[in-house]
């Protein structure tokens, strides 16, 4: 078990450890079952794990489980024990008619099962919340007694005498007579029917939120600082605010009990809010519509993957990919810069990218490049569902976080589960945004209370960009997805039209693939041509740079021709086969081997040509044989320089050999660790 540095002693702890041991065993395993931090304590003894259950780690993990419903209910428990023994009676009484007494005893049997609470006759016992609850629970202040303590005799018998109770001889009978006054209900109506309407707005506002109002005119060693505003100052003479220390007020518990209606809690919220049953869509249009956000995902993550095989990502010094690649790539793809963070985002976390020295494709993206469409689609949404952080995260400043840096997001929102809960809550209606945020607030008001408003409608906007929900309802592929189909197959094939197999070469040197090109089609015209346009038509265009990269590959020219013959019904244009074999004819031309480097022509003219072509003259080139140079540079320099240059060079080893290699065409094995790293929150 894990230390407990921490060690809570005293009566509540022999309390826990009493009640424990007179529990049934089926009860204490469900209590075991709903408190799993406890369970490497169960084979120790009683005394031991009622330490640990009383421990403000297990008791702070166990209050984040709470709804709204049970957080409120512990509050007004804790308020309660701190004015002595709580009681049954006394927290009916403090709720009043906010709860009826069966939601109050089914809230309270929720908190026992946590051990949060627990009886002994007609009293309940609580652990010491003080480190996990608000300082002031229910946002109360302290008894009206206890703040007059804080003002001056002569200040509080003008208290009195300005709420019309007569004169007081003493600061105690002028105490007695407040303290009757203000706990009255009826008589604080009474009191604030003729207060000045800024006051009365004031009093609800600081009673309905901290219960506390900054002191504008704190004494100091005598000195009076500065005025109070005139509404701050009514309430201070009338003892409806009164100093809670030297810079704050705070409305005294009495008051605020009277202005609750007589009881402690403001109000209660027993039942989860309820999402009205709005009639989705008919079936065939959210299909469509889901159909088409999962086509423009699939498209959009090939199109990028195919951006990064051919130039991996620059990083920046924390790993993440910063602005300057996310607008080239956005160019590139017509996305915006968080457009482009969240394919990023997703395709990391699937494992398909490996965060070396330079983003690059990790070796399992061959195995889902060649997948059917529908399995890549599933690939990225299961992504999704476990992702910790959203696709993209923006900055207080309103700049967005590098991509593919993992978050640690503030509250702590654990976002796999609001997702699936989310997605549970569309199958077969379309509910509104805004009644789901009240829900996930009452689910998780622990982390989820202020921040609901923001993550709802995020999560919810994430989900129909990726087909999982279309129209405001749950599509076929969401409603799979939370069934736990298997992962090549969420039933959604008919959403992607069949990979095609052949293409459209065309004599102003461009191909066109009149539908979602194939595994084998993509492979080769992303090596021998530049893509031009995404989508379900597709167009690459040809070029001599272009060529020359499916040449330095290793593909001879005859070869390149065949393949592209095969795809073709109408065969290859003539002006095509003439830049191809062009290309070839110049390809290796200049060979570039290891000396500081040495540069290699089939000709002594061409020799000459490379010596005096001024953008080489850093290479610091000289002949020293009829064709051959050398130069200062090392062999890559060399070749980028002539390639720059207009050249078409090969490296060649020792031998002789010209030694080919795609550029581009990189693999890693460290995808799994980003991929980790992105849902480590999860």
């Amino acid at each position: 078990p894990r230390p407990i540095p921490y060690s809570p002693v005293g009566e509540a702890v022999r309390e826990l450890a009493g009640w424990l041991k007179t529990l049934p065993g089926p009860e204490l395993d469900q209590l075991l079952a709903a408190r799993p931090d406890a369970r490497p304590y169960q084979d120790y003894d009683i005394s031991q794990l009622a330490r640990w259950l009383a421990h403000p780690t297990s008791i702070g993990g166990a209050v984040q489980r709470l709804d709204l419903f049970g957080l409120q209910l512990l509050e007004v428990c804790h308020a309660l024990t701190e004015r002595g023994q709580l009681t049954r009676t006394a927290l009916a009484a403090a709720v009043g008619d906010a709860a009826t007494a069966a939601q109050v005893d089914s809230g309270i049997a929720g908190l026992q099962r946590l051990a949060l609470v627990w009886p002994k006759g007609n009293a309940l016992h609580l652990p010491d919340l003080s480190y996990v609850l608000a300082p002031r629970p229910l946002a109360l202040g302290a008894p009206l007694r206890t703040g007059l303590l804080r003002v001056e005799a002569a200040d509080v018998r003008a208290m009195a005498t300005r709420l019309g109770l007569g004169s007081a001889p003493t600061k105690k009978e002028a105490t007695d007579k407040l303290e009757r006054h203000l706990g009255d209900p009826a008589a604080l109506r009474a009191t604030l029917a003729a207060a000045p309407k800024d006051a009365r707005l004031l009093l609800e506002k600081v009673d309905g939120g901290t219960g506390l109002v900054h002191n504008a005119n704190g004494v100091y060693y005598g000195g009076r600082r500065s005025t109070r505003a005139p509404e701050v100052e009514w309430l201070a003479q009338r003892a409806l605010l009164l100093p809670a220390d030297w810079t704050t007020l705070e409305v005294p518990r009495e008051v605020a009990r009277s202005l609750r209606g007589g009881r402690l809690v403001r109000r209660l919220d027993p039942e989860r809010p309820p999402v009205a049953a709005t009639t989705p869509p008919p079936r065939s249009q959210v299909d469509q519509v889901a159909a088409g956000a999962a086509t423009r995902l699939v498209d959009a993550a090939g199109a990028l993957t195919d951006l990064i095989d051919i130039a991996p990502l620059a990083r920046l010094k924390d790993g993440g990919v910063g602005v300057r690649e996310l607008r080239r790539l956005g160019a590139a793809l017509g996305y915006d810069e968080a457009g482009v963070t969240g394919l990023l985002t997703l395709l990391g976390a699937a494992g398909l990218l490996d965060p070396g020295e330079r983003i690059e494709l990790d070796a399992r993206y061959d195995g889902w490049v060649a997948a059917p469409a529908a399995e890549r689609y599933s690939t990225l949404v299961r992504a999704w569902l476990g992702l910790g952080q959203p696709l993209s995260v923006t900055k207080p400043d309103g700049k967005l976080v590098p991509a593919l840096l993992a978050v640690s997001l503030s509250p702590p929102v654990r976002l796999p589960m609001l997702r699936r809960s989310l997605l549970t809550d569309h199958d077969g209606v379309a509910p509104s945004v805004q009644d789901l945020v009240r829900r996930v607030a009452w689910d998780d008001p622990s982390t989820l209370r202020a921040a609901a408003s923001v993550v709802v409608p995020e999560v919810v906007a994430e989900a129909e960009r990726l087909g999982l929900l279309a129209c405001g309802t749950l599509s076929d592929a969401g409603r799979s997805l939370l069934a736990g189909r298997p992962v090549a197959d969420l039933g959604v094939d008919r959403w992607f039209p069949a990979p095609v197999e052949d293409l459209l070469l065309q004599a102003d040197l461009t191909a066109i693939v009149p539908g979602p090109p194939s595994s084998t089609v993509r492979a080769l015209l992303d090596g021998a041509a530049d893509r031009e346009s995404q989508g379900g038509g597709a167009t690459w265009r040809f070029g001599p740079t272009s060529v020359r990269r499916a040449l330095d590959g290793g593909t001879t020219a005859a070869e390149l021709l065949d393949r592209l013959g095969a795809l073709t019904r109408h065969g290859v244009p003539q002006a095509l086969d003439y830049l191809i074999r062009d290309v070839e004819r110049r390809h290796g031309r200049v060979r570039i081997g290891a000396a500081g480097c040495y540069l290699r022509c089939t000709d002594p003219a061409l020799a000459r040509e490379v010596l005096s072509t001024r953008s080489l003259r850093r290479l610091e080139l000289r002949e020293v044989a009829p064709a051959v140079l050398v130069a200062a540079s090392d062999p890559a320099t060399a070749l980028i320089a002539l390639q720059a240059a207009g050249y078409a060079p090969v490296c060649e080893d020792a031998s002789g050999q010209a030694v080919l290699q795609r550029i581009g065409g990189q693999r890693g094995t460290r995808g799994a660790d980003l991929a980790r790293r992105l849902t480590l929150s999860a």
